[in-house]
């Protein structure tokens, strides 16, 4: 389910956000886990370059600040 680099966060209502690194695509996507469940398919957050290498991930409120390396 989730690939390399992976960062964890909570947003409200208790979801759960993970941002990681598609390793056959070089993405970086983020999906989240509502009611037991995983989103079908991930949210592509940049899909520029070689991306999503040492990720990290700060949520408050309803805003996401997202850190990542890109080659």
């Amino acid at each position: 389910m989730i690939g390399s680099s992976p960062a964890l966060g909570f947003a409200g209502n208790n979801k759960l956000i993970a941002l990681y690194q598609d390793s056959t695509r070089n993405d970086l996507l983020m999906n989240i886990r509502e009611n037991e469940q995983w989103l079908e398919e991930p949210v592509v957050i940049e899909s520029n370059g070689a991306v999503g290498y040492s990720n990290s991930l700060e949520i408050q409120q309803n805003e996401a600040l997202i850190g990542t390396v890109k080659f």
